[in-house]
């Protein structure tokens, strides 16, 4: 699922040496809502039910739930080479899924100076010389899994439309189409960048607009690459399915055997919910959207705080190999400085 743990990003150099005001008010607003939804996670569990479910934990199923929270990161290091490539850049497999787990690093550990996907698109972009297209390769990749996570979601919704019953369930689901529809919008019409521009020549807001305008152009250059497209939409769907079997895999081990139609349901619910930028890493955030999908769902509210905490614990460790590549420099190439 990206670099969140269902996966779904700052220089490639050190962190900044500390964010500024503005930043630092949006960190503590993020810490607030994450401190906020954990007090409400602490409130509402059932710890006699959650201590019966982790004495009857299974050590296999534990264990395969490693390799199942790496396909997903496997896929979408995939999909983003292809997109590379599309552009003339044929990065080698082996580096982009290290830049993966390095952004997953940075997400986990600086959520509040670097993202990961920043860090992955300037780390591209040293390596290519173009960072405009670097960042729009990876907007690509992203934006591909969120088409597929709706077209899913939409599936989900008119096949199962009796679990849609549940008012929150289609709040999320809506909330979640109205912000691929504006998503879809802001990057599809050139007219808003460019009226801004006009009206913002110069200073820091001309330069920034600027910047925006290229990253528009080369992201709507994907139009001349149908392929290349295409074949991120495929991947994109693999991811789903990737993504899927990650949650079927973690439930297991606490002795929950979802049903596909499910995991349908309840997984596309999880990805919208848990990629709304609101916390910090995704920290409370990322739990609740389990423990009230799986609790909606009939699956058991406990159960599902036990899956998205396991599922968090495996992101943690494959942050590890990230930090390693972050901290040696694996994500170097030596490329010339990008041109925004």
């Amino acid at each position: 699922m990206s670099s969140q743990p269902l996966n779904e990003p700052a220089t490639p150099g050190a962190p900044a040496a500390g964010p500024d005001r503005r930043g630092r008010a949006a960190t503590f607003l993020k810490a607030a809502v994450s401190a906020a939804l954990l007090f409400l996670l602490l409130r509402r569990v059932d710890w006699g039910e959650l201590g019966a479910m982790l004495r009857r934990t299974d050590p296999l199923w534990v264990l395969l739930s490693v390799p199942a929270g790496i396909l997903p990161i496997a896929v979408s290091s995939w999909k983003w080479r292809i997109l590379l490539a599309a552009k003339g850049y044929p990065l080698p497999f082996r580096r982009l899924f290290n830049l993966y787990f390095a952004g997953l690093f940075i997400n986990n550990f600086f959520p509040s100076t670097i993202g990961g996907d920043l860090f992955r698109s300037l780390a591209v972009g040293r390596e290519i010389g173009d960072r405009a297209h670097a960042l729009a390769a990876v907007f690509m990749e992203r934006f591909t899994g969120l088409t597929a996570l709706t077209a899913v979601a939409l599936v989900a919704f008119a096949g199962n439309l009796a679990s849609f019953r549940d008012t929150r369930f289609t709040a999320a689901l809506g909330a979640g189409l109205l912000a691929y529809a504006a998503l879809t919008l802001a990057v599809a019409l050139p007219g808003p960048l460019s009226w801004a521009r006009r009206r913002f020549p110069d200073g820091l807001p001309g330069r920034l607009l600027g910047k925006l305008i290229r990253i528009q152009s080369a992201v709507h250059e994907y139009a001349g690459r149908r392929r290349a497209v295409a074949a991120a939409l495929a991947l994109s769907l693999l991811f789903q399915l990737a993504a899927m079997l990650n949650v079927y895999v973690s439930s297991r081990a606490f002795g929950v055997e979802l049903p596909p139609r499910t995991l349908l349901v309840i997984v596309p619910v999880i990805l919208f919910i848990s990629s709304l930028p609101i916390t910090v890493g995704g920290l409370g955030l990322f739990e609740w959207a389990f423990f009230f999908t799986f609790g909606a769902s009939g699956a058991g509210s406990s159960p599902g705080l036990l899956v998205g905490l396991l599922i968090r614990a495996n992101s943690l460790l494959f942050s590890l190999w990230g930090g390693i590549v972050y901290a040696t420099g694996g994500f170097r190439s030596g490329g010339a400085d990008p041109q925004a």
